[in-house]
């Protein structure tokens, strides 16, 4: 269904059912008539963000009212095989936003934004805080429609780091760039084999560009989670992250399309 145009339903919402007529919601319908330039019958894909996806064909489009389609064929797709945790210190501006569009490019199931020491991108007042939750949830959105990634990561409220690791659940392996740690470069953290990991559980924490504190290392080493070592370079914080979520996905168990 990747080669129609998409658009997100919210399950907060009432959901599409096969064989009825279905009224898109205001934005998609913004999106599809004003930016797209669709015309009826031309077919779209509608999805949740938690699996399921729908095709239809459009039947109506008015100038101000929300666009009909006819809801043809539905699609479940399995949960993930894998799961795949970004736990990332805040950076300061709007980097963050870019980032949020990238993990969901590379099939991210979690997001959490951590408070560290040095971090730089603090989560604000509680308005400021939803504002910019929404604003991801926005990126999010967009970057599943141009990748066809049918799932949303949950994103996870902001967190202290120490309180983070105190609630890692076990069974998880967890890893970390580490600028002042010796640890094992990334290049062989999964080795180059035909065979992919099996139902893998894996975490991934990225420091602030001022990277973490003495008390800091202290705790993620007691943690038991594993340093790495990304290279000579120094990158952003959330080139650091993509570069270790690329270095990962490539070794993940993904359902055949």
């Amino acid at each position: 269904m990747a080669g129609f145009p998409r658009c997100y339903v919210s399950d907060t919402e009432a959901l599409p059912v096969e064989g009825e007529s279905f009224s898109l919601p205001e934005e998609e319908s913004h999106h599809l008539t004003r930016v797209l330039r669709v015309r009826p019958g031309q077919k779209v894909t509608l999805f949740d963000g938690l699996g399921k996806e729908w095709e239809a064909t459009l039947t109506e489009l008015p100038r101000h009212r929300p666009a009909l389609a006819v809801i043809e064929s539905e699609t479940r797709h399995p949960e993930p095989p894998y799961h795949l945790h970004l736990a990332q210190a805040m950076p300061k501006g709007k980097s963050m936003d870019q980032l949020v569009r990238r993990v969901v490019e590379l099939g991210l199931t979690d997001l959490t934004p951590l408070i560290t020491e040095r971090c730089e991108g603090l989560p604000g007042s509680p308005t400021e805080w939803k504002k910019r939750k929404q604003r991801w949830h926005t990126q999010a959105v967009e970057a599943a429609k141009q990748s066809g990634n049918p799932f949303l990561p949950n994103l996870h409220e902001p967190i202290l780091l120490k309180e983070f690791l105190r609630e890692k659940p076990t069974g998880v392996k967890g890893y970390a760039g580490m600028l002042e740690v010796p640890g094992q470069p990334i290049g062989k953290l999964f080795p180059i084999t035909d065979k992919r990991m099996e139902a893998p559980n894996i975490l991934w924490i990225i420091g602030p560009e001022g990277d973490f504190s003495p008390s800091e290392y202290e705790d993620l080493l007691a943690a038991g989670i594993i340093p790495v070592d990304f290279g000579p370079l120094v990158m952003r914080c959330e080139t650091a992250a993509l570069f270790a979520l690329a270095n990962t996905v490539s070794h993940l168990p993904f359902p055949p399309k």
